[in-house]
């Protein structure tokens, strides 16, 4: 701070006139606190520093300590976790990719992955299941289409697509069954008239 600023400072907190002996008493009142928490800030930093140099002796001591068999023991646990791990990802993977292929959603596979490796220890089971999952998608998918078609058929009114009756049929046919019913009933008659000239 400058003897300006210092000067103002102390008009600003009520000193009208201040001497050059207030402006020297406030520059040194701030030098000393400036200092003082200076200093407490190197003695907060040393002592972080001297805590962090002691957490790394202690777990060095601690890496000493352990045994040899209690080192291979930790390596192993190690190893099994990432060998689990790998197998897990490999067999979502491939689960994935079978599922992916049949034209399910990526949202869809995302949900069915955990159930498709959950318990399976060979990656030809994970093929197995997800391909017996595939086939039983599309067996459903062919009877849907299966029933839509037939039941678009029995919509159409067409020979052979209903035989279900005649409240459908269309008035076209039935038209044609009564010219069919009064020609019969017409060439009874004249069977009849011909009979008697035999």
């Amino acid at each position: 701070m400058t003897r300006a600023e210092c000067k103002q400072k102390l008009i600003d907190l009520g000193i009208a006139e201040p001497t050059e002996e207030n402006i020297t008493t406030y520059l040194d009142s701030i030098t000393a606190e400036t200092k003082k928490e200076k200093d407490k800030a190197d003695k907060l930093k040393e002592q972080a520093d001297k805590a962090t140099e002691l957490q790394k002796q202690l777990d060095e001591i601690n890496e000493k300590g352990l045994s040899e068999a209690e080192k291979a023991n930790k390596a192993l646990e190690e190893a099994n976790k990432k060998i689990t791990e790998l197998t897990s990802n490999t067999f979502k993977s491939e689960a994935k990719a079978i599922l992916s292929k049949a034209g399910l959603e990526d949202a869809d596979v995302d949900i069915l992955i955990p159930g498709m490796v959950a318990g399976l220890e060979k990656v030809e089971d994970v093929q197995a299941r997800a391909n017996a999952y595939v086939g039983a998608i599309s067996k459903v998918r062919e009877n849907a289409i299966k029933e839509k078609e037939k039941k678009d058929l029995d919509d159409t009114h067409t020979p052979g697509g209903n035989p279900s009756g005649d409240d459908k049929k269309t008035e076209a046919a039935k038209y044609a069954e009564g010219l069919v019913k009064t020609n019969s009933s017409e060439s009874k008659g004249s069977d009849a008239i011909i009979g008697n000239y035999k």
